[in-house]
Parts: C-alpha cells; structure tokens; sequence
C-alpha cells in the first residue's frame, strides 16, 4: 500500500492509527506490523480499495470486521459491502453488523452466505424487528463462541463451542421444541440471555415427556425475559441450570398460577433461593414492578414480577401479594434490603414480606415517610400475641433506616415501636438512622435509645428522594 493510500486511509478511519502522522518512526513502527490493522470499521461511504489495502497490512493474521447501518442512501451500498464481507469469510475472527435498517438487513443476510469456519464472535442489530428465513453464512459456524442478536427472528447458528449465546428484543421461532434442540448442541454455554418480547406464547411439545430438560452444567449468568407465563414455566422446566449460576427471571405481568407452579416444578430454582443468605427488594411505582435480587458469594439470582394496570377508577397497581415474593422459600436469609422511594408499602405488605424469614437479622430500608411508619407498625408487637414466636423478625439484630423526607411524627412512632418490642425482648443490637439535615430527634433522650439498641449510629445529609442512589450496607 503507498503512503499516500495510508495516509488517506488513517484520516478516514480518524483512529488511534493517526499517531502515525506524527513522525517517520511512528508510521514505521505502525505501517510494518500486521497487529495493527486487524480491526477494521466500515462505513456507509465505503472504498472498497481502502479496506483491501487494510486487510493487506494485516497480512494473514485474522481480522474483527465491523459495520454500523441506518446511513443516507445516497452515500452507502449495501451490497457493496455484504459483498466484501462476505469475500474474506476465511480471515475473519469477529463480526459485528449493528443498527441495520430493513434494507441492509434483507441484503446483509441474504449475501452472507459463505461458511464462516473461524469466525469466533457474531453480533448483529435490526432497527426494527424483523423475521428473515435465511440464516447468515448458512448457519455453519463451528468456531463459533460469542453470538448477540437483537430485534431479529431467524435461525440459531450451529455450533458446539458457543459459550455466550445473547437474543435481546428477538420474536424467535415459537417452537419452544426448536429452542431446546440448539441448545442440546451447546453443551459449553456459560452465559444465556434472552428477552423474548412478543406476546404470542411459544408452542409447546404435544407430549413434554419424551422432551429431554437441557443440562447447562457450564452456565454462569442465565436471564430470561417473557410476556408469557406459560413460556417462562417451561423454561424452568426443562432448562436446568447448576446452583452456582447468575440467574434473572423477569415476569411480565405475573399471575398467581406461575407462581405456584415455580414452586411446585421448579427444583433447581428452589435449591438457590433456600441457600441465599442476602437480598435487595426493590419496589417501584413507575414503572410498577418488584425486583428481588439475592445474592451470595457464589451466586445471584434476581427475580422481577410485573403488576398489571388496574381498572378505571381502581387501584393502579394490586397489592404486594405474600405468594410472589414468599412463594420461594428463603430458609437461609439473613440480610435483606427494601428499596421503595416512590410506592408506599403498607403494614400487611411489610407483614406479607417479613413474614416467613424466620432467621432475617439485619434490614435495610430505604423509603418515604409512610412506609417507614407502616414498618414500624408492622413491627410492633401486636395486643393478641400471646408469645414472642408469632413476632416478624424475631432473630433482627441491625436494622438501618433511610429516612429521605421530613417526618418527625412518622420516626417517633417507628422508635415507639422498637421501644416496644425490646420491652418484650426483642432488642437490637445496632440501629442506624440517616435523617434529613433539618430533622432532630425529638422527645427521645439517649437513654431511650439505648434501651432499644445496643449502638445507635444518627447521619443527617441534604439529599433529594429522587436523586439518592441506594447503597445498601454491607
């Protein structure tokens, strides 16, 4: 390549190669190593003569090829490009094709259609969802690694080395069947993400028995997002995944049933969440959503429900029901963090949580005022209780409280509560406040304060409700 291709071919590329315009031993130094020029970026207005200049450079060594779409059409040719893509199959290690329109994706995996024998990472983006029959380099990919596609539905590619397989916003084929087959032929996937975001359910085996549940002993991180409930029950059915995993289910407008039947069905589910011993719950308004995340040295499974919009002239959201936050059990929690600026939780919501963590010690809370007043109702020792036992939380030890609103009324009558629950033997060992800087804790000398906890840590800060970030402690 001459020196004047290079130097034409660095100010269009505007990389760190420009470096090279420096001084003579720098574009030496640059020119004359094939490591340098194995990543190339084409653009909408292609030069053909540049990139195989490019590729000259960089000798025999493999290449990453990538291609972001939606240019003008004046100044792009799609095929143009698919074509000399599609011309270097046998050099290229990494592919990334994004933000296609619907013109180059029609061309794009139309014209890719040479087998791709070393091509390790695939990611390809659609603008808008699309369905195309013809998979790309006709699905044979057999050093394939890492494959990530958004907004597309059209055929997995085969290959026994993936290890990341990532389908983001994909309306895949609905047989449920076809899904379990590719991934019978990944037996070394470590990361499985999908979010499935149609609303037409897959269609499942006419006889599930003979259907053989998919063993990922391999897998790290598995997230899996449905509008359908049915769906996500026969994902946990027959996708088995290993303790040891990262796991994040997310549940489009969740139904009683499927929560039944997660706890009745799903066992390798059930093994992670009775072994957790922390978790965050996070309750949001808007959108209206609960997400439990519990998480452990080993693991982390995060669990989103979906509340449905409520009628005309009801409520917008329906109550924060016991069987989908308890409907796994968590026999091992010890520490668990409520995160609920925006939604106010009442006193049977608080009692619907804590009710069955028996062995729960220490609780965060980040919240407005009147879910910081229904906590300390729901904690107090209620008149009938006739033994300690029928208490919530009787094993918590540290309790933290981010008070994030003025509301002296509201903390006098939580510390009430704890004033009365120690009364009964059920003292703290710590209790951390952070308090507006204007607030004060009136009418609470220290030695009532001692008398509900062993240590009493106050913080003021200036923070706005909206603008605080939750930082549970650890």
């Amino acid at each position: 390549m001459s020196d004047h291709l290079t130097r034409r071919l660095l100010r269009t590329q505007r990389s760190w190669l420009s470096i090279t315009q420096v001084c003579t031993y720098w574009r030496s130094l640059i020119t004359n190593n094939p490591a340098f020029w194995t990543n190339l970026k084409l653009r909408a207005f292609f030069n053909r003569q540049l990139a195989a200049a490019f590729l000259r450079r960089a000798e025999n060594r493999l290449i990453d090829l990538r291609y972001q779409g939606s240019g003008n059409p004046p100044n792009r040719d799609p095929l143009l490009i698919a074509s000399f893509i599609d011309s270097h199959t046998s050099r290229i290690k990494g592919l990334s094709i994004v933000q296609l329109d619907h013109e180059e994706t029609e061309v794009m995996l139309r014209r890719l259609c040479t087998p791709a024998l070393r091509l390790q990472t695939l990611e390809i983006s659609a603008v808008r969802r699309r369905t195309v029959l013809y998979p790309i380099f006709t699905g044979i990919l057999p050093a394939l690694q890492d494959f990530r596609m958004t907004g597309l539905c059209t055929a997995l590619p085969q290959s026994s080395s993936m290890r990341v397989l990532i389908l983001e916003s994909s309306h895949m084929m609905r047989s449920f069947g076809w899904i379990l087959e590719c991934l019978h032929e990944m037996p070394f996937l470590e990361v499985l993400h999908v979010n499935q975001l149609t609303q037409y359910p897959y269609t499942l085996p006419q006889d599930p028995t003979h259907i053989l549940p998919v063993q990922l002993a391999r897998l790290k991180s598995f997230a899996w997002t449905s509008w359908i409930p049915k769906d996500l029950t026969a994902v946990l059915e027959y996708i088995v995944f290993p303790p040891t995993a990262n796991v994040k289910l997310h549940f489009c407008y969740l139904s009683i049933p499927l929560t039944i039947a997660l706890h009745d069905k799903s066992v390798s589910l059930q093994t992670i969440a009775s072994r957790v011993p922390a978790a965050i719950l996070i309750v949001s308004k808007d959108p209206k959503y609960a997400t439990a995340i519990l998480q452990s040295a080993d693991h982390q499974l995060e669990l989103q429900w979906s509340w449905r919009e409520g009628q005309p002239g009801a409520a917008s959201a329906r109550p924060f029901e016991r069987i989908t936050f308890n409907a796994l059990l968590f026999l091992s929690l010890r520490q668990l963090s409520v995160h609920s600026l925006r939604r106010e939780l009442k006193e049977t919501d608080w009692a619907n949580i804590l009710e069955s963590l028996y062995s729960l010690e220490t609780l965060d809370v980040g919240a407005n005022v009147m879910t910081v007043r229904h906590l300390g109702a729901a904690l107090s020792p209620s008149d009938h209780a006739v033994t300690s036992s029928v208490y919530l939380c009787v094993q918590l030890k540290h309790l933290k409280i981010v008070h994030l609103q003025r509301g002296e009324r509201c903390l006098h009558e939580l510390l009430s509560s704890l004033m009365r629950r120690s009364r009964v033997g059920l003292k703290l060992r710590s209790l951390a406040l952070a308090l507006p800087k204007d607030g004060e804790l009136v009418s609470h000398p220290q030695s009532i304060l001692r008398a509900i906890a062993d240590e009493v840590k106050v913080q003021y800060h200036t923070l706005h409700p909206q603008r605080y970030s939750w930082q549970p402690t650890s």
